[in-house]
């Protein structure tokens, strides 16, 4: 697991002039980092977490991000994004992040996720040399509360539907499954 991601990390770390170690984020508004209305938090988004956490951990290494996330994308979005966004890069590190608005379409669409998400997994696999690891969300609201921007009021009352019928639990449970199968 993460085998080739560790290796470069080593080698980086023992030839200042081999490139940086390169770590595509592609998802969704989490992954943009949209964790307030019109507000991207750059330096608390977790793959930038995560950068900072490698480089105190490794600082002989230099470590890029790449920020593929799209604010409202689900994993359908992302396939049609994926060359431009991810395979181009020819990433050493691939974090994929999607399920909540996927689970907005309800179960009926939980066929055409798994699909999706298998699709990303197998691209990277086959077109880069990149390790992969599927995220799964954070879980969304149960009940309305003054926190919801007003905004997103509209969209409130179906959050709390799929989170309290199972439903976002049904969508992370075939990432689940995906991530056993495909990124043992």
């Amino acid at each position: 697991m993460l085998e080739r991601f560790l290796r470069r990390i080593r080698g980086k770390a023992a030839d200042a002039s081999a490139a940086p170690v390169l770590i595509v984020a592609l998802g969704d508004s989490v992954t943009q980092g949209v964790m307030e209305v019109d507000i991207i938090d750059h330096e608390h988004v977790y793959h930038n977490v995560l950068k900072q956490m490698l480089e105190s951990r490794y600082p002989q290494a230099t470590f890029s991000v790449i920020n593929a996330g799209v604010n409202g994308v689900n994993a359908a979005g992302a396939l049609a994004r994926l060359e431009r966004d991810v395979l181009r890069h020819q990433p050493d590190l691939v974090l994929v992040a999607f399920c909540l608005n996927d689970s907005a379409a309800g179960r009926a669409a939980l066929p055409k996720y798994r699909a999706n998400i298998e699709t990303i997994v197998k691209e990277v696999r086959a077109k880069t040399p990149s390790d992969v690891i599927l995220l799964p969300p954070n879980f969304m609201a149960s009940r309305d509360n003054p926190k919801i921007a007003e905004r997103h009021g509209q969209f409130a009352s179906l959050i709390f539907e799929r989170q309290n019928d199972g439903t976002l639990k049904a969508f992370v449970e075939a990432l689940r499954d995906v991530a056993r199968a495909l990124c043992p």
